[in-house]
């Protein structure tokens, strides 16, 4: 949790009860956020009574631990994910072996395995403030 939270950071609310004051899902951000010192956390407030935060707490957690992966989908975003945190890297190395899925080899290619810019087809980005279109095979690295 430490190495998503320093990779992308806090992507989900914690959730508190309203008519008890308890937390009801969070517990593990809020504890790392008070040892990390963020002082402010998303929060989302619920009004359930005791007996529905008991039954909240139970299965909650519970429910999201019976999903499945879909191993074509799991592979196809591991290959989209890029971190440089030690933690996140093993978790889905972790994550990878266990769906049976090699991952990417991302090491350095030789130069001759490298395509010529003028052999490639364009690809476009467009700058979100003006709108203009711009070809990447014109951009220089650097």
């Amino acid at each position: 949790m430490l190495g998503s939270l320093r990779s992308v950071g806090i992507v989900d609310t914690i959730c508190i009860n309203e008519t008890t004051g308890h937390l009801v899902d969070g517990h593990l951000r809020m504890v790392l956020a008070e040892r990390h010192g963020v002082t402010s956390l998303p929060a989302r407030w619920i009004a359930v009574s005791e007996a529905e935060e008991a039954e909240v707490l139970l299965t909650f957690d519970w429910i999201t631990s019976l999903a499945t992966y879909d191993r074509d989908n799991t592979d196809a975003l591991l290959r989209m994910v890029h971190t440089g945190d030690e933690d996140v890297q093993a978790m889905l190395a972790e994550m990878a072996e266990t769906q049976g899925i090699i991952p990417p080899d991302f090491q350095p290619i030789d130069i001759s395995e490298q395509p010529r810019l003028d052999q490639l087809e364009p690809k476009w980005v467009i700058c979100p403030c003006c709108g203009e279109k711009f070809d990447l095979r014109t951009i220089e690295n650097g």
